[in-house]
């Protein structure tokens, strides 16, 4: 069974009152064969952003690598893993994202430029 659409916007109304990115990115090699990514910001989206309790959820995931924070969001956000975002001027990387009826879960690492 799907969850309706007016399900979802009650949630959306209430849930999803802080604004996080989509950065762009690029990747280009420097003099000594090294890859530099270069990242912009682009796209902003609405969701609900956590830090609390994110050991509880990476171990109710299976999620080996450590996590920094917990997004949820609207089902047709434009997130993929490997995804840089940002939110309140720290850049994370998506490690995992999941889909579900009535949201889609981003989890990610802070991104440590290289």
């Amino acid at each position: 069974m799907l969850f309706p659409d007016s399900a979802k916007n009650a949630i959306s109304s209430v849930f999803y009152d802080k604004t996080f990115s989509k950065c762009n990115s690029t990747e280009t090699i420097d003099s000594e064969g090294g890859i530099v990514r270069t990242i912009s910001e682009s796209s902003s989206y609405n969701g609900n952003v956590r830090f609390n309790n994110l050991g509880e959820l990476q171990a109710e995931l299976g999620l080996v690598k450590e996590i920094d924070v917990a997004i949820t969001c609207p089902t047709d956000t434009a997130v993929e893993v490997n995804d840089v975002l940002q939110y309140n001027g720290v850049k994370y990387i998506a490690t995992t994202v999941i889909p579900y009826d009535s949201h889609k879960l981003i989890v990610g690492s802070k991104w440590e430029k290289q």
